[in-house]
Protein backbone atom coordinates (compact mmCIF):
# COMPACT_ATOMS: atom_id res chain seq x y z
CA UNK A 1 0.00 0.00 0.00
CA UNK A 2 1.13 3.42 -0.72
CA UNK A 3 1.77 5.81 2.33
CA UNK A 4 0.07 8.72 1.80
CA UNK A 5 1.96 12.19 1.48
CA UNK A 6 2.49 14.06 4.77
CA UNK A 7 0.34 17.13 5.12
CA UNK A 8 1.94 20.18 5.73
CA UNK A 9 1.80 22.11 8.84
CA UNK A 10 -0.84 24.36 8.79
CA UNK A 11 1.24 26.78 10.80
CA UNK A 12 3.92 26.94 7.88
CA UNK A 13 3.63 29.55 6.04
CA UNK A 14 5.59 31.83 3.62
CA UNK A 15 6.57 35.24 5.28
CA UNK A 16 5.00 38.29 4.58
CA UNK A 17 7.34 41.17 5.16
CA UNK A 18 4.86 43.60 6.47
CA UNK A 19 6.03 44.52 10.28
CA UNK A 20 9.57 44.75 11.28
CA UNK A 21 10.88 40.97 12.59
CA UNK A 22 11.82 42.49 15.99
CA UNK A 23 13.24 38.87 17.30
CA UNK A 24 15.32 38.72 14.25
CA UNK A 25 16.96 42.22 15.05
CA UNK A 26 16.99 41.29 18.68
CA UNK A 27 18.80 37.98 17.57
CA UNK A 28 21.17 39.98 15.48
CA UNK A 29 22.15 41.95 18.36
CA UNK A 30 22.33 39.61 20.92
CA UNK A 31 24.98 37.66 18.54
CA UNK A 32 27.38 40.73 17.95
CA UNK A 33 27.41 41.61 21.63
CA UNK A 34 28.40 38.53 22.84
CA UNK A 35 30.91 38.69 20.24
CA UNK A 36 32.42 42.33 21.94
CA UNK A 37 32.00 40.64 24.97
CA UNK A 38 33.74 36.65 23.88
CA UNK A 39 36.74 38.16 21.94
CA UNK A 40 37.37 42.19 22.56
CA UNK A 41 37.11 41.74 26.63
CA UNK A 42 39.70 44.76 27.10
CA UNK A 43 37.67 47.21 24.07
CA UNK A 44 35.70 48.87 27.19
CA UNK A 45 38.59 50.44 28.82
CA UNK A 46 40.91 50.46 26.39
CA UNK A 47 40.03 53.50 24.33
CA UNK A 48 39.06 55.27 28.10
CA UNK A 49 42.85 54.20 29.14
CA UNK A 50 44.12 55.76 26.43
CA UNK A 51 42.04 59.80 26.53
CA UNK A 52 42.86 59.11 30.14
CA UNK A 53 46.94 59.01 28.82
CA UNK A 54 46.25 62.09 26.48
CA UNK A 55 44.92 64.02 28.96
CA UNK A 56 47.73 63.17 31.80
CA UNK A 57 50.68 63.85 28.23
CA UNK A 58 49.08 67.34 27.89
CA UNK A 59 48.42 68.38 31.94
CA UNK A 60 52.51 67.62 31.90
CA UNK A 61 53.56 69.30 29.23
CA UNK A 62 51.19 72.33 30.41
CA UNK A 63 53.07 72.60 33.50
CA UNK A 64 51.82 74.95 36.45
CA UNK A 65 49.88 76.89 33.47
CA UNK A 66 46.80 76.68 31.96
CA UNK A 67 46.74 77.03 28.06
CA UNK A 68 43.36 78.51 26.64
CA UNK A 69 41.86 77.69 23.07
CA UNK A 70 39.46 79.86 21.89
CA UNK A 71 37.57 80.19 25.09
CA UNK A 72 38.15 77.16 26.80
CA UNK A 73 40.64 75.93 29.33
CA UNK A 74 42.96 73.40 27.06
CA UNK A 75 41.95 69.58 28.44
CA UNK A 76 37.58 71.34 27.96
CA UNK A 77 38.47 72.03 24.50
CA UNK A 78 40.14 68.93 23.94
CA UNK A 79 37.58 66.37 26.02
CA UNK A 80 34.86 66.25 23.51
CA UNK A 81 36.77 65.50 20.58
CA UNK A 82 38.45 62.88 22.55
CA UNK A 83 35.26 61.24 23.71
CA UNK A 84 33.36 61.39 20.22
CA UNK A 85 37.16 59.98 18.45
CA UNK A 86 36.44 57.06 20.22
CA UNK A 87 32.95 56.57 20.29
CA UNK A 88 33.12 56.92 16.60
CA UNK A 89 35.72 54.54 15.97
CA UNK A 90 34.52 51.78 17.97
CA UNK A 91 31.55 52.00 15.82
CA UNK A 92 33.25 51.45 12.95
CA UNK A 93 35.12 48.42 14.78
CA UNK A 94 32.17 47.02 15.79
CA UNK A 95 30.48 46.40 12.15
CA UNK A 96 34.04 46.54 9.96
CA UNK A 97 35.35 44.21 11.95
CA UNK A 98 32.30 41.98 12.82
CA UNK A 99 31.79 41.65 8.99
CA UNK A 100 34.93 41.32 7.72
CA UNK A 101 35.33 38.56 10.50
CA UNK A 102 31.89 36.64 9.09
CA UNK A 103 33.15 36.97 5.74
CA UNK A 104 36.39 35.48 6.35
CA UNK A 105 34.85 32.59 8.36
CA UNK A 106 32.03 31.49 6.07
CA UNK A 107 29.36 32.41 8.32
CA UNK A 108 27.84 35.53 6.52
CA UNK A 109 25.36 33.02 5.44
CA UNK A 110 23.96 32.73 9.28
CA UNK A 111 22.86 36.17 9.19
CA UNK A 112 22.16 36.46 4.82
CA UNK A 113 20.63 33.49 4.69
CA UNK A 114 17.90 33.75 7.35
CA UNK A 115 14.64 35.10 6.22
CA UNK A 116 15.62 38.29 6.83
CA UNK A 117 14.91 41.78 5.26
CA UNK A 118 18.03 44.12 4.15
CA UNK A 119 16.59 46.61 6.39
CA UNK A 120 16.58 44.84 9.35
CA UNK A 121 20.18 43.37 8.76
CA UNK A 122 21.13 46.94 8.99
CA UNK A 123 18.71 47.84 11.91
CA UNK A 124 20.78 45.34 14.00
CA UNK A 125 24.43 46.18 13.04
CA UNK A 126 23.44 50.01 13.21
CA UNK A 127 21.73 49.21 16.84
CA UNK A 128 24.87 46.92 17.74
CA UNK A 129 27.17 50.11 16.98
CA UNK A 130 25.39 52.73 18.47
CA UNK A 131 25.30 50.64 22.28
CA UNK A 132 29.08 49.98 21.65
CA UNK A 133 30.31 53.18 20.77
CA UNK A 134 27.87 55.18 23.24
CA UNK A 135 29.36 52.90 25.98
CA UNK A 136 32.88 53.32 24.91
CA UNK A 137 32.07 57.15 25.05
CA UNK A 138 30.56 56.87 28.42
CA UNK A 139 33.39 55.10 29.71
CA UNK A 140 35.89 57.98 28.05
CA UNK A 141 33.46 60.71 29.63
CA UNK A 142 34.10 58.91 32.97
CA UNK A 143 37.38 58.88 32.98
CA UNK A 144 38.37 62.31 32.12
CA UNK A 145 35.86 63.78 34.40
CA UNK A 146 38.77 64.11 37.20
CA UNK A 147 40.74 66.03 34.18
CA UNK A 148 38.24 69.08 34.31
CA UNK A 149 35.31 67.51 31.90
CA UNK A 150 32.00 68.98 32.57
CA UNK A 151 28.87 67.89 31.99
CA UNK A 152 26.89 69.29 28.81
CA UNK A 153 25.51 72.54 28.62
CA UNK A 154 22.68 71.13 26.19
CA UNK A 155 22.05 67.28 26.77
CA UNK A 156 19.35 67.06 23.72
CA UNK A 157 22.41 68.49 21.20
CA UNK A 158 24.94 66.29 22.64
CA UNK A 159 22.67 63.25 22.23
CA UNK A 160 21.75 63.95 18.90
CA UNK A 161 25.35 64.57 17.56
CA UNK A 162 26.75 62.11 19.17
CA UNK A 163 23.98 59.11 17.88
CA UNK A 164 24.24 60.87 14.45
CA UNK A 165 28.35 60.41 15.02
CA UNK A 166 28.15 56.72 15.70
CA UNK A 167 25.34 55.90 13.02
CA UNK A 168 26.85 57.52 10.60
CA UNK A 169 30.63 55.85 11.03
CA UNK A 170 28.71 53.13 11.96
CA UNK A 171 27.55 53.21 8.75
CA UNK A 172 30.93 53.76 6.65
CA UNK A 173 32.18 50.98 8.37
CA UNK A 174 29.52 48.32 7.09
CA UNK A 175 30.45 49.73 3.68
CA UNK A 176 34.18 49.08 4.33
CA UNK A 177 33.45 45.45 6.08
CA UNK A 178 31.73 45.12 2.91
CA UNK A 179 34.16 46.19 0.44
CA UNK A 180 36.74 44.84 2.32
CA UNK A 181 38.36 41.40 1.44
CA UNK A 182 40.46 40.74 4.55
CA UNK A 183 42.09 41.95 7.69
CA UNK A 184 44.56 44.47 5.60
CA UNK A 185 42.13 45.64 3.66
CA UNK A 186 39.80 46.77 6.70
CA UNK A 187 42.63 48.03 8.46
CA UNK A 188 43.75 50.45 6.02
CA UNK A 189 40.84 51.84 5.24
CA UNK A 190 40.38 52.56 9.44
CA UNK A 191 44.51 53.59 9.04
CA UNK A 192 44.35 55.53 5.72
CA UNK A 193 40.54 56.82 5.80
CA UNK A 194 38.84 57.20 8.98
CA UNK A 195 42.14 58.40 11.20
CA UNK A 196 43.16 61.17 9.29
CA UNK A 197 39.25 62.62 9.43
CA UNK A 198 39.35 62.48 12.91
CA UNK A 199 42.43 63.93 13.68
CA UNK A 200 41.55 66.51 10.54
CA UNK A 201 38.15 67.14 12.05
CA UNK A 202 39.32 70.16 14.61
CA UNK A 203 39.20 67.50 17.47
CA UNK A 204 42.95 68.64 18.98
CA UNK A 205 42.98 72.46 17.41
CA UNK A 206 40.66 75.14 17.15
CA UNK A 207 39.71 75.99 13.10
CA UNK A 208 41.31 79.51 13.36
CA UNK A 209 44.82 77.75 13.58
CA UNK A 210 44.13 77.10 10.26
CA UNK A 211 44.86 79.45 7.51
CA UNK A 212 42.77 79.44 4.45
CA UNK A 213 42.15 77.31 2.18
CA UNK A 214 42.14 74.61 4.83
CA UNK A 215 39.47 76.65 6.69
CA UNK A 216 37.26 75.87 4.19
CA UNK A 217 38.21 72.53 3.11
CA UNK A 218 37.54 71.46 6.54
CA UNK A 219 33.68 72.43 6.12
CA UNK A 220 33.99 69.15 3.76
CA UNK A 221 34.92 66.81 6.71
CA UNK A 222 31.85 65.00 7.98
CA UNK A 223 33.74 64.48 11.23
CA UNK A 224 34.21 68.38 11.58
CA UNK A 225 30.90 68.97 11.40
CA UNK A 226 29.97 66.09 14.37
CA UNK A 227 32.89 67.07 16.45
CA UNK A 228 32.38 70.89 16.33
CA UNK A 229 28.66 70.31 17.43
CA UNK A 230 29.30 67.99 20.02
CA UNK A 231 31.52 70.16 21.47
CA UNK A 232 28.95 73.17 21.21
CA UNK A 233 26.62 71.05 23.14
CA UNK A 234 29.05 70.04 26.12
CA UNK A 235 30.95 73.23 26.01
CA UNK A 236 29.03 75.99 24.46
CA UNK A 237 31.98 76.59 22.08
CA UNK A 238 32.04 76.22 18.43
CA UNK A 239 34.02 77.11 15.36
CA UNK A 240 31.09 76.74 13.24
CA UNK A 241 27.78 77.25 13.04
CA UNK A 242 25.81 74.68 15.25
CA UNK A 243 22.28 74.50 13.28
CA UNK A 244 24.48 74.28 9.84
CA UNK A 245 25.88 71.15 11.59
CA UNK A 246 22.79 69.59 12.01
CA UNK A 247 21.20 69.65 9.33
CA UNK A 248 24.60 68.29 7.09
CA UNK A 249 24.95 65.50 9.62
CA UNK A 250 21.36 64.32 8.95
CA UNK A 251 21.71 64.66 5.35
CA UNK A 252 24.97 62.61 5.43
CA UNK A 253 23.07 60.45 7.73
CA UNK A 254 19.78 59.89 5.57
CA UNK A 255 22.16 59.55 2.35
CA UNK A 256 24.40 56.86 3.50
CA UNK A 257 21.42 54.63 5.23
CA UNK A 258 19.88 54.77 1.78
CA UNK A 259 23.08 53.80 0.34
CA UNK A 260 23.98 50.65 2.50
CA UNK A 261 20.45 49.49 2.24
CA UNK A 262 21.02 49.34 -1.38
CA UNK A 263 24.12 47.16 -1.13
CA UNK A 264 22.92 44.90 1.34
CA UNK A 265 19.76 44.62 -0.55
CA UNK A 266 22.02 43.77 -3.84
CA UNK A 267 24.05 41.29 -1.96
CA UNK A 268 27.20 43.33 -3.13
CA UNK A 269 30.64 41.71 -2.15
CA UNK A 270 28.43 39.59 0.66
CA UNK A 271 30.53 36.50 0.10
CA UNK A 272 34.15 36.33 -1.66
Amino acid sequence: MQARPALPDPNLHPRRFVRPNWYAIRAIIRREILREILFFKLALFGPALQAVLFAMVFVLAAGNSVPVVGTLPLLQFLAPGLILSATMHKAFETIGYSFVFDKTENIIGDVFGAPVTAGEVLAGYIATASLSGLLIGLTVWIGLLPFGMILPVNPFAAAYFALAGVIIVGLLGLLAGIHSIGWDSISAKDIFILTPLSFLSCAFFPLNALSEPLQTLMMYNPLFHLIDGFRFAVTGYTDGQPVVSAAIVLVILCVLTVICHRVLRSGYKIKY
